[in-house]
């Protein structure tokens, strides 16, 4: 091929990418006028006009009609100029610089790996397939990579750099104007493009635009076998099934709105009517921003109401649910995979968090993401897998505080992978120090914040911190005795606060606690296999949060929440032990009598984990009082009263009240104490008034009814007893 035909060529493939970037912005445009507001749609679109005027600039009709035939050309695979005979002689048209990456075998491939048969991922594996449950071989961090050469085209080189430079102006731009006053649109714009542009640059410089293009020329037909998505399917009946569970009744359970809820409504109620609000940190919770953007979408569209905080919870904990598939499919096949789904759709302690609208449920999410992603990463080899692995760590830092140790789980998972690789560290470490900048990038503005407010960051850990509560002397006894009740909170007695457990019921139910003490000593036994061994060290660091925290409250299950996928990992693994050990018995019935046998031990743990919460837990006098149940209670009904005709009078407590100031805002309050406004002004109300009281004000609740005796009064109290 000529050069200038290859110059040519080259030119119309950078229009038609530009092309697709003016309808990417576009859309992002749209759908940020539609719930953020114009000031966020203008920066994607001038940018849109920018590049939309860069790719078609000084280009008449004629030329047009040449720039559409030369894309058609580009898509049949044939070079401009160039006949199908000539390109079929010369198949070199023009020279290309080449790289090893590293890439999974083919489906096909069967290896060896500690002496067993491994079969690829395409495959169906299940767990009787193996002599006992551990990772397939491309599956294994640390594992044998087999090295593709993929052709890297000059000017993919050349345009992943122009990103990558780009994206670390951007980065840069961020950083500058994040300490500046608000608005902050201009920095946050800036900070995801900078994400985005630098994310798009890492396949430039393996050849991945160019075999994704190469993919679309060549043309592909797809072929569906029904067997293929069953476990899709299974996936998407388990998804509803843990949706019904996190959905039912989520306006009345939990029966109130607990101050860290309520808080985070007020903070997103800001971010809904001014976006650019948005700060990087959040005073009073203390903890970044991210989590509070999605309920304001919420807000935006559907108004202030208790459910709408939750409603994100019930988002992550489904999106949780496909991270453990994910993750235990890349361990043991995609069986345990979906009986991983199937057990954290039903674990109590999500369920807890999933209809909770507070930070903490995030956690396992994007722990199990990231774990699943670096598995992945380090068994395919691809810069961009370690990228995107990065990202995903660095994502998980921008919403809940114990999240804060989970780059130790990671950091084992690549240390084991760097000490069993048998060759090409050097790469393993390059592609190592791909996923550290890429979660430094994300974590770039909240790093500024800590940095320049190291106070306002770090102020609830100092608060909470053992440290702060515990003499010199008593530490070491204190920490060694909240590490012991971490530990036995699984199966002997888990946390006493109401509004995180049964107060004092263990964390798992005893079928659950049994398979998993079960799979923690088939995972020791695996100590070749990073994803296998790292649970039980998954497991220390991350109930490490809870322990070093306040003494007097632990156990701590939420600081202690991102070792629910390590668990959940564990259960299953002794399922699936299991299910190799029974179905292997020379028995005419062993295989179907094993599955029947897993099936009821699913089945039991299913009835006993929803029944408990929406039982026992929902009913529990200390659960109920947990939640500022009587501000909610209060709130709620004086909306109702007060759009009736009555005029709502108050405690001292009550009177400025955040959850009345959030779902109460339309109608005012009037502060009622004896005997400054006794007896009632009968001028003050059209209907007459309807008085609120704390439960310590029983005395003036006495002495209204001895003033009116025909008033209609009502003590609430929980469900089954108790104050």
């Amino acid at each position: 091929m000529s050069t200038d035909t290859s110059t040519s060529t080259n030119r119309v493939k950078l229009r038609l990418a530009l092309l697709s970037a003016v309808v990417v912005l576009l859309l992002i445009s749209v759908m940020a006028f539609a719930l953020l507001g114009v000031q966020w749609a203008v920066a994607p679109f001038v940018l849109a006009a920018l590049t939309g005027v860069l790719s078609l600039g000084r280009m008449s009709l004629r030329s047009f009609r040449y720039f559409a035939s030369d894309v058609l050309t580009i898509a049949e695979g044939r070079p401009r100029g160039t006949s199908e005979e000539a390109l079929q002689r010369d198949t070199s048209t023009e020279p290309l610089a080449t790289e090893p990456t590293q890439a999974a075998p083919p489906a096909s491939a069967i290896r060896q790996h500690d002496g067993t048969t491994s079969l690829n991922q395409d495959e169906e594996v299940s767990p009787a397939s193996l002599p006992s449950p551990e990772l397939r071989n491309e599956d294994a961090p640390g594992s044998a990579q087999v090295a593709v050469e993929r052709t890297v085209n000059p000017w993919e080189r050349s345009v992943g750099n122009a990103a990558l430079v780009a994206g670390l102006l951007c980065a840069a731009l961020s950083l500058y104007q994040f300490p500046k006053d608000p608005p902050h649109t201009l920095a946050w714009w800036s900070y995801f493009l900078s994400v985005i542009l630098m994310l798009c640059a890492v396949p430039a410089f393996e050849g991945g635009w160019s075999a994704l293009f190469a993919l679309f020329r060549r043309g592909y037909r797809v072929y569906i076998e029904p067997r293929s998505y069953l476990a899709w399917f299974g996936l998407g009946a388990i998804l509803l099934l843990a949706s019904a569970i996190r959905l039912y009744n989520l306006d009345v359970l939990p029966p109130g709105l607990w101050f860290d809820e309520a808080d985070n409504l007020g903070r997103a109620i800001l971010i809904a009517e001014d976006p650019g609000y948005l700060p990087v940190f959040v005073p009073f919770t203390d903890l970044p921003s991210f989590f509070l953007l999605p309920i304001a979408g919420v807000i935006k569209l559907v108004g202030v109401s208790v459910t709408a905080g939750r409603l994100i919870a019930v988002v992550f904990g489904i999106a949780g649910i496909v991270a453990m598939f994910l993750m235990v499919r890349h361990m043991l096949g995609t069986m345990m995979g979906l009986v991983a789904a199937l057990l954290t759709a039903v674990m109590r302690w999500d369920i807890i968090w999933s209809r909770t609208g507070m930070h903490g449920i995030t956690a396992p999410f994007y722990a199990a993401l990231t774990a699943w992603l670096t598995y992945r990463a380090v068994s395919n080899g691809r810069k961009t897998d370690f990228a995107v692995a990065g990202t995903s760590l660095g994502l998980g830092m921008w919403y809940y505080a114990a999240y804060r140790l989970f780059p130790l789980v990671i950091a084992f998972v690549l240390l084991h992978a760097l000490a069993t690789a048998s060759e090409r560290r050097k790469r393993l470490l390059l592609n190592i120090g791909i996923m550290a900048f890429f979660a430094t990038v994300v974590t770039l503005p909240l790093t500024q914040f800590m940095v320049l407010h190291p106070d306002d960051f770090f102020r609830r850990t100092e608060i909470t911190s053992v440290f702060a509560h515990t003499s010199e002397g008593e530490l070491g006894r204190v920490v060694r005795e909240s590490l012991i009740r971490h530990l036995g909170m699984f199966h002997l007695e888990g946390d006493p606060n109401g509004r995180h457990n049964i107060p004092r019921a263990p964390m798992l139910d005893v079928l659950s606690g049994l398979l998993m003490l079960l799979g923690l000593a088939v995972a020791v036994t695996k100590w070749r296999i990073a994803a296998f061994i790292v649970l039980p060290l998954w497991i220390i660091v991350m109930i490490m949060p809870g322990v070093l925290t306040i003494p007097w409250e632990a156990p701590q299950s939420l600081r202690a929440i991102t070792v629910i996928p390590a668990v959940i990992a564990l259960i299953t693994i002794g399922i699936a032990f299991i299910w190799k050990t029974g179905s292997s018995l020379r028995l005419p019935a062993a295989r179907g009598g094993t599955a029947v046998f897993i099936a009821g031990l699913l089945a039991v743990i299913t009835y006993t984990n929803i029944g408990a919460y929406f039982g026992e837990q929902a009913n529990h006098p200390e659960v109920y009082a947990a939640y500022s149940t009587d501000e909610t209670l209060i709130t709620r009904d004086l909306a109702d009263q007060a759009e009736r005709g009555y005029v709502p009078m108050v405690s001292r407590q009550f009177r400025h009240s955040l959850l009345a100031s959030l779902l109460g805002y339309r109608f005012p309050r009037q502060t009622i104490a004896a005997p400054a406004n006794m007896p009632l002004d009968p001028e003050s109300g059209w209907l007459g008034a309807a008085i609120y009281l704390e439960p310590r004000e029983s005395g003036f609740y006495d002495t209204l009814r001895a003033y009116y005796p025909d008033a209609d009064f009502r003590e609430v109290r929980p469900p089954v007893g108790g104050n």
